[in-house]
């Protein structure tokens, strides 16, 4: 048995789970964003934050964090969010996007 090989299965194992849950995470928040659900938005963004990174993720958990931030607690009703706010919310949502589609369909020469 080696400890390394099975260390890296888990690992990979874990990284596959999580990645099958950003897909679903994906489109949920952006029917929360049609819905105009800040507060929920707020929360995916901060939860993303917090676990992006130990996936392999840093510049996933960096842009989450950065929308988190950028939403302020008082838009959390049904008003318009400001625009700094969506412009970080649709790059959170394309970046999130490319990660799901790099290693959904990961290319043949990798």
């Amino acid at each position: 048995m080696n400890f390394t090989t099975d260390k890296d299965e888990v690992r990979e194992m874990l990284r596959k789970r999580y990645l099958d849950r950003l897909s679903g995470r994906l489109r949920k928040m952006r029917r929360d964003l049609v819905a105009r659900n800040w507060s929920q938005l707020k929360d995916d963004c901060k939860q993303l934050a917090q676990n992006a990174e130990s996936f392999g993720f840093p510049e996933l958990r960096e842009i989450a964090e950065r929308t988190t931030k950028s939403i302020p607690d008082q838009t959390l009703s049904r008003a318009n969010l400001p625009l700094e706010s969506r412009r970080l919310l649709e790059n959170l949502l394309n970046s999130i996007d490319g990660i799901i589609a790099t290693y959904a369909f990961p290319r043949r020469d990798q």
